[in-house]
């Protein structure tokens, strides 16, 4: 598309406040925030670097057809939203978010493939369809949150992050989890009484690592989670 064309569509698929620059490339940068409508299947333009937020528009209509993130810029400087879209996995999702990056009530978002490997603020996925947290940022300086998912184990999460907020397993091994300074569980209404245990265990030992493993192992063993009480 040429420079004409290019500005047709911005005035089509985006709200925005600030400026932007079109590359010789016809890449989109944006000194200020961007706002996209999620009643197009994907962004016909290539954004770069946003120095603002990059988050869906309240105005859009319908339902939220967004299925791919092709177009999303490179670079955000502050939040990314793809909340209640209909996408798959992450791909075309920016490599770096500095503030935070909102996933979640993406019912068909099945894979984390494509996620920005560092997140300043917060990343949250819950209440979506993953299985599995392979492709999950490296770094969260904020929430890792992917409760409500039906995930198969607590493989593949960051390499650090302030807190992890995770669906409860029973079969699966949960001591490296104190790695973290902050670790809680989120069941449904039915147990959540019977197993409140876990979390004031987990709590009670997070941040610890491998030297409060046995104690908390101890205890999940006495509280009758065996299966949990393991590396």
């Amino acid at each position: 598309m040429n420079k004409s064309d290019i500005e047709q569509m911005l005035k089509k698929q985006v709200d925005m406040d600030g400026v932007y620059e079109i590359t010789a490339d016809g890449v989109v940068d944006v000194v200020g925030n961007v706002e996209y409508y999620t009643n197009v299947n994907y962004l016909q333009l290539q954004f770069g670097t946003v120095t603002g937020r990059f988050t869906r528009s309240m105005n859009s209509v319908g339902l939220p057809r967004l299925n791919s993130l092709k177009g999303f810029p490179h670079s955000v400087g502050l939040d990314v939203s793809v909340a209640r879209t209909r996408i798959k996995d992450l791909t075309h999702a920016p490599s770096h978010v500095t503030r935070s990056f909102y996933a979640y009530h993406c019912y068909q978002l099945t894979s984390l493939q494509g996620a920005p490997t560092w997140v300043g603020g917060d990343f949250l996925a819950y209440k979506c369809a993953l299985t599995s947290l392979a492709g999950a940022p490296r770094v969260v300086k904020g929430v890792f949150d992917v409760s409500q998912n039906p995930l198969e184990n607590y493989n593949h999460l960051p390499e650090s992050c302030l807190s992890v907020q995770l669906p409860y397993l029973k079969h699966a091994p949960m001591l490296r989890l104190l790695m973290y300074p902050d670790v809680h569980f989120r069941f449904d209404e039915a147990s959540q009484q019977s197993y409140s245990t876990v979390n004031e265990i987990m709590l009670k030992y997070a941040g610890t690592g491998r030297a409060g493993a046995i104690k908390a192992a101890v205890e999940l063993i006495r509280a009758g989670f065996k299966e949990n009480a393991r590396w």
